[in-house]
């Protein structure tokens, strides 16, 4: 038998013979109670008893009911290798024990710890639904599935692995409208923010540590092709960046867009070390203050029971669509001048390369529409187009994402963008990443800005010791922006002040940010968690 995931077939299996010894010699290893003489045979079946053909009558998959689970638990280790056999030679026995709603079985699988359960946990049948989204597809036929799904993600399945639609769990959930599902799977995506948080947190804090203390300008400027003067209307914005010891704080007036019309406030963002004191009883990093309003508020504030009700709440009203934006293709080359020689050009006191970048995008809309289609468990299980010779009990209404798409639209556009590339800039792109991802964590524009800037296929194109001292990037489909870094100077000792927040009253992020009067806002938060 094959230990090694990697190796299995998902249109290939052991035949019900098979399967059946296995599980009756296993079952019966542990009635006996006698647990310290098994050998490495003992669960081995003769290879000529080894057929690979598809299922005939999947109600054989059924996994060997621990009854003396304290005595296994016990002697797990001995058995761990075998039970890891087992399962890996048959990936679908996690995916029946959830079509049979079989949850107690499922646990007492997950609580032998087999060696491989990261990987048969998030394992794709034929279908390509991982454990996790079949329960979810199952769910609107017994209440029990909301105790499976719960423990599949206790036990580390992954809820960010689509179907072959191409929809996730939370797509799934919210076209069913299950706001019990979706209230599960927003608390996790929220735990894992925070999670994320945590690394973003002391990835930022050594980026702090490994560069000066300094002051930065950043330039921010508007165009359009589409609408003319749009300068008059955006006015320009310098953002400034002070860094000191492990601590930065970006001072700013533009906060957002509205119907093509930017949002402006004075606005600071601290990153500080226990920012608040103990005037919240919590370290806190980052900071928002609001100096017209003169309030602190806590951009990554716990979400209380109500606001959370609130956010479900629109999300079930709101439909699964599916955007997939994808590089057809992408070329970079250097700027030529008439006499073919590289355009270079001095940017604030930086010696620069201009370079294009010439892209041609496709993007794929789908509307998700669910329907209903009643689904037996040998139907679902059927591979390869075999006929199943017995029938199973155990049927359900299967949603089929396939059967019924409301909207389904494909989009080619070619677009082109301009990076003027400095070796003389006192630090790497590398080293700025971890702070502007700190940054774009309460500033829609500052995301654009790092999304842009952190893309693989723009970090392959910028040498190592070189920094894109400016370039233009798309705000929307039809306004670019301009960003330039300008002024920079190092900061000598003593400069702490910079970092110091001033003594505002402290609000809360849910008045702050309105999330319980304005759906809008709440949309927003509900994208920044899912």
């Amino acid at each position: 038998m094959s230990l090694i995931y990697e190796d299995w077939d998902s249109s290939i299996v052991p035949s019900s013979r098979t399967l059946a010894n296995s599980e009756k010699l296993l079952h019966n290893e542990i009635e006996s109670n006698n647990l310290t003489s098994i050998s490495d045979s003992d669960l081995e079946v003769p290879d000529s008893e080894v057929v690979d053909h598809a299922i005939t009558d999947v109600s054989v998959l059924s996994f060997p009911k621990l009854k003396h689970h304290k005595i296994f638990k016990k002697h797990h280790k001995r058995l761990n290798s075998k039970l890891n056999s087992l399962v890996s030679s048959h990936p679908y026995y996690i995916h029946a024990m959830i079509y049979r709603c079989e949850l107690k079985m499922l646990r007492e699988l997950i609580n032998c710890k087999p060696l491989n359960l990261p990987e048969i946990i998030n394992f794709q049948d034929h279908h390509e639904n991982t454990p996790l989204m079949l329960a979810i597809k199952l769910a609107q036929s017994k209440r029990d599935f909301i105790d499976i799904i719960r423990l599949l993600l206790r036990s580390g399945a992954d809820p960010h692995i689509k179907d072959h639609n191409g929809w996730s769990v939370m797509d799934e959930a919210v076209a069913q409208k299950n706001s019990e599902i979706v209230g599960i799977l927003f608390e996790y995506f929220h735990e894992e923010k925070m999670k994320k948080w945590e690394i973003n947190r002391h990835l930022a804090l050594e980026a702090l540590e490994s560069l000066p203390d300094f002051y930065l300008e950043i330039k921010w400027e508007f165009d359009s092709k589409v609408i003319p003067l749009i300068g008059h209307f955006t006015p320009n914005d310098t953002c400034k960046l002070w860094k000191v010891g492990k601590s930065f704080r970006l001072d700013t007036t533009l906060v957002g867009w509205k119907k093509l019309k930017s949002k402006r406030r004075n606005m600071s963002f601290f990153f500080k070390n226990n920012a608040l004191g103990d005037k919240r009883n919590s370290v806190t990093d980052l900071i928002v203050a609001n100096h017209s309003k003169k309030t602190l508020v806590n951009p990554l504030e716990d979400i209380d029971p109500e606001e959370k009700l609130a956010v479900i709440g629109d999300i079930l009203k709101s439909e699964p669509i599916q955007g997939d934006l994808s590089f057809i293709s992408y070329t970079v080359e250097p700027c030529l001048s008439w006499r073919g020689k590289p355009v270079k050009t001095k940017i604030s006191q930086w010696n620069s390369q201009k370079f294009k970048v010439d892209f041609k995008a496709l993007f794929k809309y789908k509307k998700k529409g669910v329907e209903q289609v009643p689904l037996s468990e040998n139907r679902y299980f059927e591979i390869l187009g075999t006929d199943f010779s017995e029938s199973s009990n155990f049927e359900h209404h299967l949603p089929q994402a396939e059967a019924k798409c409301d909207i389904n639209k494909n989009l080619v556009k070619n677009s082109k963008a301009h990076m003027w590339i400095s070796e003389e800039f006192p630090f790497s792109l590398n080293k700025f990443l971890p702070i502007l991802k700190l940054l774009s964590t309460s500033s829609s524009t500052m995301m654009k800005l790092y999304k842009f800037l952190s893309s693989e296929n723009l970090t392959n194109i910028v040498p190592i010791n070189s920094f894109p001292i400016k370039l233009d990037i798309p705000i929307t489909m039809s306004i670019r922006a301009v960003v330039t870094f300008t002024k920079f100077q190092l900061l000598p000792s003593g400069s702490e002040n910079f970092a110091e927040i001033p003594n505002y009253s402290i609000q809360s992020r849910k008045v702050a940010q309105k999330t319980l009067t304005c759906p809008k806002k709440r949309l927003f938060l509900a994208n920044l968690v899912v």
